[in-house]
């Protein structure tokens, strides 16, 4: 199942990381203004695998810190981008941790959902372009549950894909604008920023069935 932390370390495992994209996410340069950053704040990737965007957001002077569930992941970021990094093990009230930090960059080698909020006080903002469509549908609300808990406060964009779910099995999965309305409506106000159709340039998704493939960025600010 998508939902677990062992099929994640699989996929890692057996190079089934067609979500990782090789490059910095357009998106995240586009739209970066609309968290209003200060130099030196912190932001929160969760679901990181070993994203270009991490290494791009250290680079403009903020800090970074990632959750992943697998070390194939980690260990691949930090030597892919040539980063000396130090380990340490932190042991959380629901499960225990690899630390990797380089910088200002720190990435947790653990399962998301047994995080504190004690490590993540700092944070100020939220990019989330894989993790939230990367669960089924059982587990979304336990997903934004957590990462309200975790950073109350903090500023959000959110990349989604919408398709006719019936089409294709994900992950990705299809995670509607009337979902995440419903999701995290009433206590942070959310705004479409993006709307675009992607399908005639992902040959892949055609491949595997779809008719239909939209992709939309939200921000999401608490109220």
């Amino acid at each position: 199942m998508a939902n677990t932390v062992e099929f994640w370390q699989q996929r890692w495992l057996d190079n089934q990381t067609g979500f990782h994209e090789g490059k910095v996410n357009a998106y995240l340069k586009k739209n970066i203004d609309y968290l209003s950053l200060a130099k030196n704040d912190t932001v929160f990737l969760p679901l990181c695998g070993k994203s270009y965007d991490i290494l791009w957001l250290a680079g403009r002077g903020y800090n970074v810190i990632g959750v992943e569930c697998s070390e194939l992941a980690v260990k691949a970021f930090f030597s892919e981008n040539n980063l000396q990094a130090t380990t340490s093990d932190f042991l959380s009230e629901h499960g225990q941790f690899k630390v990797w930090q380089s910088g200002n960059i720190t990435i947790y080698c653990g399962d998301f959902f047994a995080l504190e909020s004690s490590i993540l006080t700092a944070v100020t903002a939220i990019f989330d372009r894989a993790a939230l469509v990367a669960l089924e549908q059982g587990m979304r609300q336990k997903y934004i549950q957590k990462l309200i808990q975790l950073c109350p406060t903090a500023k959000i964009v959110l990349v989604s894909l919408e398709y006719p779910q019936a089409e294709m099995g994900g992950p990705p999965f299809a995670v509607t604008e009337q979902e995440i309305q419903q999701l995290l409506k009433p206590h942070y106000a959310i705004t479409r920023i993006e709307n675009n159709d992607i399908l005639t340039d992902n040959d892949k998704f055609k491949a595997r069935g779809l008719t239909q493939l939209i992709e939309k960025v939200f921000t999401i600010f608490p109220k």
